[in-house]
């Protein structure tokens, strides 16, 4: 009530400065002589009119009568001149304008006028100032949203009236929103190749809807509202299909990782989410509680902007929490027995940007404060931030399973915001802890399962249907989400240049494919529980409540290698209860370039013959490290073999410089011709003494 009373106010104030912003304009008109008759109102000209007959000006007299009659009434003039400054002074406030002529011969009384009127103007002028700097964004953002709604429908002219517009709980809104981006619509119309016409994306056939979406420009920019919005009007209209169709679209673009490299990455996650919400429609009763972690996301929480005003927005402003909660209030629209919440949990952010050299203006609002000024500001209900230092300092991780002695291990201080020894593990944890409290209320007679995901836009939470489906139809405890790795998966992280259209586009490179599928053949032999799983690093996966609960208390990393480590307690606990444990499940993803540091190059070292590598090569020591911490456990339920044993001891004494010349030998054994599948068969068919010969020589 308070907010609505709030903003109330401030529309009561901006209509009352408007009004004596007008009236201050026309003031201003009149006295500088820039409004014409021509340009008045008939009222007005009739003023004027009667103004020059009482100077004894005829419309129909010539100049040289005109000043006949002047002279012949000078002593007229001079005894009424009190009268004249009267009805001069009413001519301006009135907002008509004299004559050039009368204004010269009246310059006199001008001049006094202008002294009563200058108290007035000069309260007017900081009332219209004061109206301006208030009305700017909101003119620009009208302008703006009225243009990505114009794109929209362009590019849709025989979609359904929904294209283009917010999505909300109620389904689309035709209404313009306020926390948006302002350059998102111009960025688009730049982007987009020639107009091709958009077909009926519900009724075409699909050999017409992928060759449609083969014209499509490539890449995405997380931090357009636009392409959002244009890639969800596409949603809306391919959810009406039938599934089989949906099915063969998606065979189409995305069976094959080559073929994928061809298509809109907006198209396909329009095409994944289409699915996914029509697979949750025939589900059970669901209540899914979100759960990620922020940390200094004092930029990309902000609607994306031209020049960077902190708190207020950013040019690598996604948006996130709104854009989240409309994807799941999109998501769920049509699934009136079940019910969604999002979660956030600071991970110890205390608003220092550490990203500007700056001396001064460096401190922003921590993560935690400015995200609830967003959700008061938006009114969501079902939004939600805690912090983790206040979880530490209440007892409540402790109570959830968490280790507080090791949450406090690195330079702990009770009075301020840091918790040196998390990052992003230990905000995770509690938050699956706060989740299954979440379920007690809202989740009853449901079945509750936990979406953990990253804070940015990578992946659109309208596919968790997609997890969904492989937790209750594939009956597994867990869905991994993955780029790649198997078909239908997009992992879009190659960066497109302006001339392609710019954004980020699918595509995965050479040296990628080599590493990635290096370190899924030598972690599937070291952490056995993980071998379904190619991408364990993806920021999307989905879990059973009651499975959930049971590994906040066994991860040992609260830090970079947290997702591998959780996943081997995942497959450790499913296997004691006799369950299935993990299951993966293909997604769109497109990465979040702007904030990530993975893709900043390393300046320093480049000198260095393993500099390309060793950022490769550091994650095998956080495996054989998690590897040891869970030897006992992998006993007890049978999945420490001799071979995998062998495998751990090669690892450990593996030097970077080994690394390097097997990678090397590796891509000389490949040659030269396209590599076609993630993971590559020829390096998944090596043999652990393979491995080595080729480590030793080259």
């Amino acid at each position: 009530m308070s907010v609505f009373i709030r903003k109330k106010c401030q529309t009561l104030a901006m209509v009352s400065d408007l009004v004596f912003c007008i009236a201050f304009m026309f003031q201003m008109l009149a006295f500088v002589g820039m409004a014409t008759p021509n340009s008045l109102t008939p009222s007005a000209k009739f003023n004027i009119s009667e103004q020059s007959q009482a100077l004894g000006h005829s419309p129909a007299m010539k100049p040289s009568q005109i000043e006949t009659v002047k002279q012949s009434q000078a002593m007229k003039q001079s005894k009424s001149r009190a009268v004249e400054q009267s009805r001069a002074s009413g001519a301006i406030s009135s907002g008509g304008t004299l004559l050039r002529k009368g204004i010269l011969s009246n310059l006199a009384s001008s001049f006094r006028t202008l002294k009563l009127m200058s108290l007035g103007f000069l309260w007017r002028a900081s009332a219209a100032i004061r109206l301006l700097s208030r009305l700017r964004l909101t003119f620009k953002e009208c302008e703006t949203t009225s243009k990505s709604i114009a794109v929209a429908a362009t590019n849709n002219a025989t979609a359904s009236s929904t294209n283009g517009l917010v999505s909300g709980p109620l389904g689309h809104v035709p209404r313009p929103v306020s926390h948006h981006d302002h350059t998102s619509a111009t960025a688009l119309q730049k982007r987009k190749k020639k107009t091709v016409p958009v077909p009926n994306l519900t009724t075409a056939a699909v050999d017409e809807v992928v060759g449609w979406a083969k014209t499509l420009n490539l890449g995405h920019d997380l931090t357009l509202r636009a392409e959002h919005s244009e890639y969800m009007g596409w949603a809306d209209q391919l959810y009406r299909r039938d599934m089989e169709s949906l099915r063969a679209i998606e065979k189409r673009i995305s069976e094959k990782m080559t073929d994928s490299f061809s298509y809109s990455a907006r198209f396909h996650i329009a095409v994944k989410v289409a699915i996914s919400k029509k697979l949750l429609d025939t589900m059970p009763p669901i209540h899914c509680t979100v759960v990620f972690a922020i940390w200094k996301e004092f930029r990309r929480m902000l609607p994306k902007g031209a020049e960077r005003i902190p708190g207020v927005r950013d040019p690598n402003g996604e948006n996130l929490v709104r854009r989240k909660q409309k994807q799941m209030s999109w998501l769920f629209e049509n699934k009136k027995d079940s019910s969604w919440s999002i979660l956030a949990v600071d991970d110890g952010c205390d608003g220092v940007d550490s990203s500007m050299k700056l001396d001064v203006g460096h401190q922003r609002k921590p993560s935690a404060d400015l995200m609830e000024e967003i959700i008061e500001d938006s009114l969501f209900s079902r939004v939600t931030v805690h912090r983790l230092k206040n979880g530490i300092l209440e007892g409540k991780t402790g109570e959830a399973g968490l280790d507080d002695k090791k949450l406090k291990s690195e330079d702990w201080n009770e009075h301020d915001k840091l918790v040196k020894a998390s990052q992003k593990g230990g905000a995770i944890l509690y938050g699956l802890s706060l989740a299954c409290e979440d379920a007690k209320v809202h989740g009853v007679g449901k079945t509750h399962i936990i979406v953990y995901t990253d804070s940015d836009l990578s992946t659109d939470l309208a596919v968790s249907g997609l997890n969904f489906d492989t937790i209750i139809n594939g009956k597994v405890d867990c869905s991994v989400s993955q780029r790649f790795g198997q078909p239908f998966a997009v992992n879009c992280s190659t960066s497109l240049p302006e001339a392609k259209g710019g954004g980020v586009g699918s595509g995965l490179s050479r040296d990628s494919i080599v590493h990635l599928t290096l370190r899924h053949k030598l972690r599937q032999n070291l952490l056995p529980p993980l071998a379904p799983i190619i991408d364990t690093n993806c920021g999307h996966k989905a879990i059973l409540g009651e499975a959930a609960k049971d590994t906040v208390s066994m991860v040992k990393d609260y830090k970079g290698s947290f997702d591998m480590d959780w996943l081997m307690c995942v497959g450790i606990c499913s296997k004691k209860a006799d369950r299935e444990p993990i299951g993966v499940t293909a997604i769109p993803w497109v990465a979040s370039k702007a904030e990530s540091k993975f893709w900043t190059p390393n300046k320093k070292g480049m000198d260095d013959p393993c500099a390309k590598v060793r950022p490769w090569f550091k994650i095998f020591a956080a495996i054989t490290r998690i590897s040891d911490s869970h030897s006992k456990k992998l006993q007890e339920v049978g999945l420490l073999t001799p071979e995998s044993t062998a495998y751990v001891e090669w690892v450990k004494g593996l030097t970077v410089d080994d690394y390097k010349k097997l990678t090397d030998n590796i891509l000389q054994k490949l040659g030269d011709e396209e590599l076609t599948q993630m993971p590559d068969p020829i390096i998944m068919g090596m043999s652990l003494d393979d491995l080595k010969k080729c480590a030793l020589n080259f």
